[in-house]
């Protein structure tokens, strides 16, 4: 009888003690952009680089691969457009901050 109330308390022990996940890599969060870049990315939260430069390389307009978000780690602040050649609507990419495409997505980048 005391085995089987051992076993019985064992197996409870067993099934109500919760599992530890193993924290995901760091590799497995939003790509980053260096210090003084402009980045995009293929999805929503900075995910799948598509485009990095620097910001003070960019002059008049670049167009870009279609992005869904963007990272502007730089200075200054720029335009990110709706169309290539700087066309459509467009949204402010301020400097130092992350953001995604709220009703298009970007395929050109400009001062």
């Amino acid at each position: 009888m005391r085995l089987k109330s051992a076993l019985l308390t064992a197996c409870t022990l067993l099934t109500l003690t919760p599992t530890v996940a193993q924290a995901a890599p760091a590799q497995a969060a939003a790509e980053l952009c260096q210090a003084g870049n402009i980045c995009t990315y293929y999805y929503l939260f900075q995910e799948g680089k598509n485009f990095s430069r620097s910001n003070s390389s960019i002059s008049g307009c670049v167009d870009i691969p279609e992005s869904q978000s963007y990272h502007n780690a730089g200075v200054p602040s720029l335009k990110l457009w709706k169309y290539s050649n700087c066309t459509g609507d467009w949204v402010w990419a301020t400097a130092g901050t992350v953001g995604g495409a709220s009703f298009f997505s970007f395929d050109a980048v400009s001062r």
